[in-house]
C-alpha cells in the first residue's frame, strides 16, 4: 500500500514499524509489502543518483563564483562557503631526499624537508623554503612533485 499524500514539510521518519515515510515526496511505505519496499528501494536509488548529479552540479556552480571573486571563502546571503584546493602535490620524497643530498643540501636540512614517517613525506612549506633559497634545490625539488587533479571540497556554513 502506497500513499501519495503530499509531505507536509514534517521530518522524514518512519511513522510506525509497518510504515515508512519517503522525504519530500510525502509517500508512505507499506514495510510489510515486500513489493512495495522493493519499488521504493529502487526509486530512492534513482533518486539518490539524481541527487548526486544536481549536487555536483552546484559544487561546480559555487566553485565558479569562487573562481570570478577571487576568494577560496566568500559570504552567499547568510552563509559562507568555503572552496577546497582542486589539486594537490604528490612528492617523490625519496628521490627528493636522494637528489638534495646529491645537491649537496646538508642532513640536518635534509631532515627538515623530507619528514621522516612510515613512509617518507615531504614538508611542502620546508620545501619551499628550500627552493626559494636555492635554485639548485628548486630544480630537485620540481623534478620530482606532480600536480593531480581533484574535486574541490565545497563547505556551506550557515
Amino acid at each position: 500500500m502506497t500513499d501519495t499524500t503530499p509531505f507536509d514539510g514534517a521530518p522524514p521518519a518512519v511513522t510506525s514499524a509497518e510504515v515508512a515515510l519517503i522525504p519530500h515526496s510525502g509517500e508512505l511505505i507499506d514495510l510489510t509489502d515486500a513489493e512495495a519496499c522493493a519499488d521504493a528501494l529502487d526509486e530512492l536509488g534513482l533518486l539518490t543518483r539524481q541527487l548526486a548529479e544536481v549536487q555536483r552540479a552546484i559544487r561546480a556552480a559555487l566553485v565558479g563564483h569562487s573562481q570570478v571573486q577571487g576568494a577560496r571563502t566568500f559570504r552567499a546571503g547568510t552563509h559562507t562557503v568555503t572552496v577546497g584546493p582542486d589539486e594537490e602535490k604528490l612528492y617523490d620524497a625519496e628521490a627528493i631526499e636522494r637528489d638534495l643530498r646529491a645537491a649537496g643540501m646538508p642532513e640536518e636540512r635534509i631532515a627538515e624537508v623530507v619528514v621522516p614517517t612510515v613512509t617518507l613525506k615531504v614538508d611542502a612549506v620546508k620545501a619551499r623554503q628550500a627552493g626559494r633559497a636555492n635554485p639548485v634545490y628548486a630544480d630537485v625539488i620540481d623534478r620530482h612533485t606532480t600536480i593531480r587533479e581533484k574535486t574541490p571540497t565545497v563547505t556551506v556554513k550557515p
